[in-house]
């Protein structure tokens, strides 16, 4: 069971990571071509590899190896996915678990 500062800053982290991919979507399908919505995002080592708004920046200009933007959303993909089921572990049936990720997933997928 999580204790209640672990959940919450398990949620904190998700909220985060979340934010990060709706920004990353939000600045590559901008007209505009400028990265603003992910230049002021932290920096976290546990889901990132580099700072979303250098990521965001390395997509827009074509210069991120395919290997290299792989690694990346792997990383959030595998970190969200751990954080939804320790946030799920005390308060969520498995089936309201799995409907957690497969949601997850659908948003990662999507900006992936």
């Amino acid at each position: 069971m999580l204790r209640q500062g672990q959940a919450s800053s398990d949620y904190a982290e998700l909220e985060l990571l979340l934010g990060k991919m709706a920004a990353l979507k939000k600045d590559l399908l901008s007209p505009r071509g400028v990265v603003d919505a992910t230049r002021s995002l932290a920096f976290d080592t546990a889901h990132d590899r580099v700072a979303v708004a250098e990521l965001c920046g390395m997509c827009m200009t074509h210069t991120i190896a395919p290997r290299d933007l792989d690694i990346d959303f792997a990383t959030w993909r595998d970190r969200g996915n751990l954080l939804i089921r320790q946030l799920s572990t005390a308060s969520l049936s498995d089936a309201q678990t799995d409907q957690a990720l497969k949601l997850f997933s659908v948003s990662w997928e999507d900006v992936y």
